[in-house]
C-alpha cells in the first residue's frame, strides 16, 4: 500500500475512532473506553483533519506529510507534538494526560488501532509546514512603492514581498521577474567569452523602456548590474499576478523544486 493509501486508510480508522465507533466492526465503543474522553476525541479528529489537509493540498510524499501554513494555524507546529504524544500514549494503551494504564478491554488494544495510532503518531512527528506560494491582490499592488531612481530586480522583489505576510508566504522569484522580460525580448541572454557563464543585458527596446545597464571589474571578470526605471518597474509590478500564473504553472509542469535566484 503506497503512502497516500496509508493517510487515507488512517484518516479513516481516526474519523470513526473520534466519533466512539470501532472503525473495524462499526459497533460504538464502550462507555468508559479512552477515545470516549473529550481530549481525546478531539485529539484523534484533530489528526484526521491534519491527514485530510495533506491529502487536499497533495503534500504527502514519501517521508513526510507537508502543511500550508496560514494564519488560522499559527500554533500549529505545538498543536502537532502534542497530538502526536497523544497518539503516541494511545498505541501504548496508556491514558495521555495521566499516563495510567487503559483496561484489558479498550479499544485501543485492538492490534490493528494500535498500529493506527502509532503510524499516526509517527507522521505527525514528520510534519513539515510550508509557506503558501506567493500571490498578491490588486489592492496590495497598488501600495508598492516605487523608485524614481533605477533599481535592481532584487529590490524590485524586495519590495514586492513586503507586500504580503512574509511569515506565512514565500517571496516571489526574482528569476520570474527577468525570464518575463527576456520572453517580451526586453532581455537578452549573453555567454561570456568562453562561452559557459550567460548572463543577461537589455535589448535595443529594454534600453528605450528604461533597464540600464552598470559594469564593474571584479577577479570573476566584468560584472553586469542591471538597474529599472520607474517606467520599467510599473511595468513589472503590473503583471505581477500575469508572471506568478506564468511561471508557477512551467514550474509545475516541470516538477521544479526551486527557482534560481536571479539577482540582476
Amino acid at each position: 500500500m503506497d503512502k497516500i493509501k496509508l493517510i487515507e486508510h488512517a484518516k479513516g480508522y481516526l474519523e470513526k475512532l473520534a466519533e466512539g465507533t470501532d472503525p473495524i466492526s462499526g459497533e460504538s465503543v464502550g462507555e468508559n473506553d479512552i477515545v470516549k474522553q473529550p481530549r481525546v476525541s478531539k485529539c484523534l479528529s484533530y489528526s484526521a483533519s491534519v491527514f485530510a489537509r495533506a491529502i487536499d493540498e497533495n503534500g504527502v510524499s514519501e517521508s513526510h506529510l507537508y502543511i500550508i501554513r496560514t494564519p488560522q494555524i499559527k500554533n500549529e507546529e505545538n498543536a502537532l507534538r502534542v497530538a502526536a504524544d497523544f497518539l503516541h500514549s494511545l498505541a501504548e494503551g496508556k491514558e495521555p494526560t495521566t499516563g495510567a494504564q487503559a483496561a484489558k478491554d479498550d479499544i485501543v488494544f485492538s492490534k490493528r488501532i494500535s498500529r493506527c495510532l502509532e503510524f499516526t503518531s509517527e507522521q505527525l512527528k514528520t510534519v513539515i509546514l510550508r509557506k503558501s506560494p506567493f500571490s498578491v491582490t490588486e489592492e496590495q499592488l497598488d501600495s508598492f512603492e516605487y523608485s524614481d531612481e533605477p533599481i535592481m530586480i532584487s529590490e524590485i522583489k524586495k519590495r514586492a514581498d513586503a507586500l504580503v505576510d512574509s511569515e506565512y508566504m514565500t517571496g516571489i522569484s526574482a528569476a520570474w521577474l527577468t525570464s518575463y522580460l527576456t520572453d517580451l525580448k526586453f532581455l537578452e541572454i549573453h555567454p561570456d567569452e568562453n562561452g559557459k557563464t550567460k548572463y543577461k543585458l537589455p535589448t535595443k527596446m529594454g534600453e528605450l523602456l528604461g533597464i540600464s545597464v552598470k559594469s564593474s571589474e571584479s577577479s570573476w571578470g566584468i560584472k553586469y548590474t542591471l538597474l529599472y526605471s520607474r517606467k520599467m518597474q510599473e511595468l513589472i509590478v503590473k503583471n505581477i499576478p500575469t508572471i506568478i500564473e506564468k511561471y508557477r504553472n512551467n514550474k509545475m509542469a516541470d516538477n521544479s523544486e526551486s527557482e534560481p535566484q536571479d539577482k540582476q
